[in-house]
């Protein structure tokens, strides 16, 4: 048994036939879209108050790069990796790197 779902976009309008033991797979993927659709629209304005280089810092912390090596690969100081961090934070109101880096794949800069 299949259910039958209608697909359009700017070309054309599509079938689709999907099995009605997928239903609650698809329905959790939309639920995890949306969620992140509103994610993405509550934050657009701290995303904006970012600079470049804020996004560089934040995108080498979700690849695990530690202040040491983002120094390293920014050709920064130390200390002033420290001041982009602690600025992430505040601009996003983030405590810890699982937030942050829900934060940059929301955004793309992971």
């Amino acid at each position: 048994m299949c259910h039958t779902f209608f697909w359009a976009d700017s070309q054309r309008l599509e079938l689709l036939y999907i099995p009605l033991q997928s239903i609650s797979f698809w329905a959790r993927k939309a639920r995890r879209l949306l969620d992140e659709q509103r994610y993405v629209i509550r934050y657009l304005a701290q995303y904006n108050s970012l600079s470049e280089r804020e996004k560089e810092v934040i995108t080498l912390v979700t690849r695990g790069k530690n202040n040491p090596a983002i120094a390293k690969e920014l050709g920064i100081a130390r200390p002033t990796v420290e001041t982009h961090r602690k600025n992430i934070y505040r601009k996003l109101g983030v405590h810890s790197v699982p937030e942050l880096v829900r934060f940059a794949l929301a955004f793309e800069l992971g």
